[in-house]
């Protein structure tokens, strides 16, 4: 046996026909066609408590998990094919998964490949990040795995904070290695890792007590400063440079826009010998807050032409020149992350629409306005049993049965919960009536509010609208109450214009894509939350979307299921969204499907009864 590179042999002595009758792989081993004659069999993948707790099972149904064992008792479970010790397993994971445990989790989720349990470990890692980087297991985690953890964006901890946990995990690190941990070898143990801490995202007062006093130097250069050669001398790039400091501010105060310096770099023509005077600590963060406050006053180069199209294309008419500078800035970075992703091998393509002179910053404030209350809630609505013994036809499209309105447009308010709620009523309405109605966005976004949970531009939930909808005794047609992209502040609704009612709604089971893929069939249309603060999802243009960066439990933006199919091998829910038709596939989405619940789009789905 052995386990983490230390050998250790020891005989254990069991039954063959108890290990047969608990393992198709034992039995194979022992009664297939190429059984073995010796009674020994070697098994050098474990160690000696994993090996006996999983013998323990077999004989008992019955073992003593552990934080230090479970992962390899997974993995026996597994690879000898015992799905009730793996589920067992699992079971364990959702029970004892905790701030002090999870990291060693995690370590082993990702040594045997466990893809399930690493994505549960760093979903409970993105909503406990504090606490979770408080305790022992942290720092005994690899570098490789510390760069996965300050590359995620969901990450709840002040980024102050993340460098001080950062800077205990490089001393922990150098203890491991038998050397001192001062600065050159805490920093040599960081490595790539440092290029992904959002110092811009500090508040000055937290970074300059805190990052010049831990002698951890991001880069600093004794020549005269020129930009590039500062860079050069340094081991950097300039890419290098702008991608460490642009990053979007996990949390605190944001000091200029990504993608700002990404268009400096290609303007900047002289040399800022004066910054040579500062000292090395604080002669980065100077540069780039230089940068970002004379950023408007530059003459930005390139893709001019394309620029004063895409504005006339989609009517953008900015304030001022500074401005102007400064979306073109955002603009022109987000067009070359456009062209990043689309010289690289992928499913999906991306493209420039209206929401590019938008940081993701200002896109997931502006544009997402989905209130997921959590696993931890209680579903309002009753749920859906899936009718046994359906047939599913291979691909599905309500819009060419006459279910689905005209894509609309939320604008610059966040009202996606309303348009995903009357586009699953509109299909529900004209399942019974044979009338196709299109509903108000507006009457739901003025009126659907207080004690029902919901706010207006500021975000809201399908559920609450359907029960709106119920106690209200309709919603108005789209044509009486027309839809302003803002709150007006008072609730016009009038019953004499009610364009549709339901009686309630049904909850289609967490997570199944199964139950998810018959209601969608059987049903219509189906409201459903999903994760889109992805740059990928901003900028999308077509294909099948996949974002490996995806959450399945961070939801943050409604949109309404239409269907599903193939394409190309890929299977994909066909997603009908609210930004426009110059959004998307004609402001539709296919969305990967079958791909473990790809950004929670089965996580939380309903639809309203009629």
């Amino acid at each position: 046996m052995q386990r983490h590179n230390y050998k250790c042999y020891k005989k254990f002595f069991a039954h063959k026909y108890v290990l047969a009758t608990s393992s198709a792989v034992f039995y194979a081993m022992f009664y297939g066609e190429l059984a073995e004659k010796n009674s020994v069999v070697h098994l050098s993948d474990t160690d000696e408590e994993s090996l006996q707790e999983f013998l323990r099972f077999l004989y008992t149904d019955e073992c003593n998990l552990t934080t230090n064992n479970a992962v390899f008792v997974l993995y026996l479970a597994k690879k000898y094919i015992v799905p009730s010790l793996v589920q067992k397993c699992f079971e364990y994971f959702d029970a004892n998964c905790a701030v002090e445990n999870v990291f060693i989790l995690l370590q082993q989720a990702i040594q045997f490949d466990e893809n399930k349990l690493e994505e549960k470990c760093w979903d409970f890692i993105d909503l406990q990040t504090s606490e979770a980087v408080a305790s022992d297991g942290f720092f005994e985690i690899n570098q490789a795995t510390l760069v996965q953890l300050l590359k995620r964006e969901p990450l709840k901890i002040k980024e102050v904070d993340l460098f001080k946990a950062v800077l205990k995990w490089s001393e922990a690190e150098c203890s491991r290695k038998g050397i001192e941990a001062n600065a050159k070898n805490k920093r040599a143990a960081m490595g790539n890792a440092i290029y992904q801490i959002r110092f811009a995202s500090m508040t000055l007062q937290d970074f300059a007590q805190n990052v010049p006093q831990s002698a951890i130097k991001p880069f600093h250069c004794t020549m005269p400063f020129d930009f590039e050669q500062t860079m050069a001398c340094n081991g950097f790039s300039i890419s290098n440079f702008v991608y460490f400091i642009e990053k979007v501010p996990r949390g605190g105060s944001m000091i200029h826009a990504r993608g700002m310096l990404r268009d400096f770099r290609k303007a900047l023509g002289v040399r800022l010998n004066f910054l040579a005077t500062l000292t090395d600590s604080l002669l980065w963060f100077v540069c780039f807050v230089c940068i970002s406050q004379t950023y408007g006053k530059l003459e930005l180069p390139g893709n001019d032409a394309e620029w004063e199209i895409w504005k006339k294309f989609h009517g953008k008419v900015y304030e001022n020149e500074y401005v102007e500078n400064y979306r073109k800035a955002i603009w022109q970075a987000n067009l070359e992350f456009i062209k990043e992703h689309n010289n690289d091998k992928s499913n999906f393509t991306l493209g420039m629409n209206q929401l590019g002179d938008l940081t993701p910053t200002e896109y997931r404030a502006l544009m997402l306005g989905a209130k997921y209350p959590g696993d931890q809630a209680k579903d309002t609505g009753s749920t859906y049993l899936p009718p046994s013994g359906y047939k599913l036809p291979a691909t599905v499209d309500w819009r060419t049965k006459g279910y689905v309105t005209p894509v609309k447009n939320q604008g610059q308010c966040g009202s996606c919960w309303a348009f995903s709620s009357t586009g699953s009523l509109e299909g529900q309405h004209f399942k019974k009536t044979g009338n196709l109605v299109s509903l108000s966005e507006q009457n739901l976004v003025d009126c659907c509010i207080g004690t029902y949970g919901n706010k207006g531009c500021q975000g809201g939930w399908m559920d609450n609208a359907f029960t709106y909808i119920k106690d209200n005794g309709g919603i108005d047609t789209e044509a009486s109450y027309p839809y302003y992209g803002r709150e007006l502040g008072y609730c016009y609704f009038k019953s004499s214009t009610v364009g549709a009612t339901d009686t309630g709604h049904m909850d289609i089971t967490k997570y199944s894509e199964q139950d998810l893929q018959i209601a969608v069939a059987s049903i219509g249309p189906i409201s459903v939350a999903i994760d889109a603060s992805h740059q990928s999802f901003q900028l999308y243009r077509d294909g099948v979307y996949y974002e490996s960066a995806c959450s399945t439990t961070l939801l943050d933006h409604a949109v309404l299921v239409v269907g599903y199919g193939s394409l190309n091998g890929q299977d994909y829910w066909l997603v009908k969204n609210s930004w426009g038709t110059n959004w998307g596939m004609d402001g539709y989405i296919m969305m990967a499907r079958n791909r473990n619940n790809q950004c929670g789009i089965a996580t939380t789905a309903s639809y309203p009864l009629v």
